[in-house]
């Protein structure tokens, strides 16, 4: 990852991506958010989550946030999708940062109905893309936003177990 510094913008390389990034925006904006996305639902999935929040993300992703000016402990949003066949659980989820980007596009695989996005993995059960987005932001004026997706496999850690709502249909 290299970084160079031009005004209030902060010019990132991080593998296929070149970003620019209002890092003193997006850290303020994180420093305003009281709560992530995991303890606000208060669901068992999202307890899951939080609990493993350190273990997550890889450490080259902990620093291209902080490069970024993410608060990795602040997602804005975070899903739980299913289990695998192996246990583990898919979770997806996303942050923002003020800037732009140029490189792949979270959206560039999607073709009509075909739900196909384009994650690059980053370790065996980590995923991350990028895409034009304000979706759910924390951020006031919603301008200029960078959405990060990530996808990401867990195991089950809580002492309660897991239900599976879509199999009680």
């Amino acid at each position: 990852m290299t970084t160079t510094m031009t005004s209030n913008m902060i010019a990132i390389k991080y593998k296929d991506w070149e970003f620019t990034a209002d890092v003193e925006t997006t850290k303020t904006t994180y420093k305003n958010v009281s709560i992530a996305s995991a303890e606000a639902s208060e669901s068992i999935e999202g307890v899951n989550f939080a609990k493993q929040r350190e273990k997550i993300y890889p450490q080259e992703i902990k620093d291209l946030f902080t490069s970024l000016g993410i608060d990795y402990k602040k997602e804005t949003e975070v899903s739980h999708h299913k289990v695998l066949d192996d246990g583990q659980h898919v979770y997806t989820g996303w942050f923002h940062f003020k800037g732009d980007f140029s490189g792949p596009g979270y959206l560039d695989k999607q073709k009509g109905d075909d739900k196909t996005f384009n994650i690059t993995p980053i370790s065996d059960k980590f995923g991350i893309g990028f895409r034009r987005e304000n979706f759910l932001t924390e951020f006031e004026d919603r301008s200029n936003l960078v959405q990060v997706e990530f996808e990401c496999l867990l195991p089950w850690i809580l002492d309660v177990e897991f239900e599976d709502y879509n199999l009680l249909d």
